[in-house]
């Protein structure tokens, strides 16, 4: 009686420092981990390794509200979140820096609108090349970040993929180069530019699969939603990221 019904496995918040969270494992939680600081101190910073975080009701890492300087790494375990689940990853609210690293597996497994890794408002932003995003119906959304680089394998030969692979929108100077593969039209598009507030971003779609997002065509597209432009050839420039 008066316990609440939000289950965390592990809630560090304040100006938490010098964390190493290793091997932590959770299931059935509403949320496995979750880092909140408070947005003023530059020192705080946590490792999270090779943590195994399984079948959240909600997101399974929550980063919230870190100041400029800040850092909190991700490296390997696996991570996955049911369809009730706003994200798998969530980072928001930050000025500081986020990476996700180490082989990590980020897991969705039910259709719905569940997102692999959702970067909002968030300084800076790496998912490296080792991180397997999978069976999420939308892998990777970022809104309102400035600089970062995402280069992970996104791959649904499951679940339907009901966006675009890569969604960025409103942010800057980013390095996009994913891998997405899966099964025939897994994605509507492989990374696609959402509004006219994106700039300063270098994309590689090589590593698209065309038959996984619809054909060749929707590899990278700008401002699906109201203009679409389809980037077929490289050397793409506009001075308001407008399409």
């Amino acid at each position: 009686p008066g316990l609440s019904a939000d289950k965390v496995g592990l809630l560090a918040s304040g100006d938490f420092s010098d964390i190493f969270i290793e091997k932590l494992e959770t299931v059935n939680a509403t949320s496995g981990i979750r880092l909140i600081g408070s947005g003023t101190r530059a020192q705080v910073n946590a490792h999270l390794r090779g943590c195994v975080i399984d079948q959240c009701s909600g997101t399974a890492v929550d980063i919230k509200s870190l100041a400029a300087g800040a850092c909190v790494t991700i490296e390997g375990g696996y991570f996955q979140a049911k369809a009730t689940a706003t994200a798998v990853i969530h980072v928001h609210g930050t000025n500081g820096t986020v990476n996700i690293t180490g082989g990590a597996q980020i897991l969705g497994n039910e259709a719905g609108t569940t997102i692999g890794v959702y970067g909002q408002e968030q300084q800076v932003l790496n998912i490296d090349e080792s991180v397997s995003i999978l069976e999420c119906p939308r892998p990777v959304v970022v809104e309102g970040a400035t600089n970062g680089k995402i280069l992970c394998t996104v791959q649904n030969d499951v679940i339907d993929g009901n966006n675009g692979a890569i969604s960025i929108q409103t942010t800057g100077k980013m390095r996009i180069a994913p891998t997405v593969r899966g099964k025939a039209n897994a994605f509507l598009r492989g990374v696609q530019l959402v509004g006219t507030s994106n700039t300063g971003h270098t994309i590689d779609p090589t590593l698209v699969l065309a038959s996984a997002v619809s054909g060749a065509a929707n590899k990278v597209v700008i401002n699906p939603f109201v203009s679409a432009v389809q980037l077929t050839a490289p050397g793409y420039y506009t001075a308001a990221g407008a399409g």
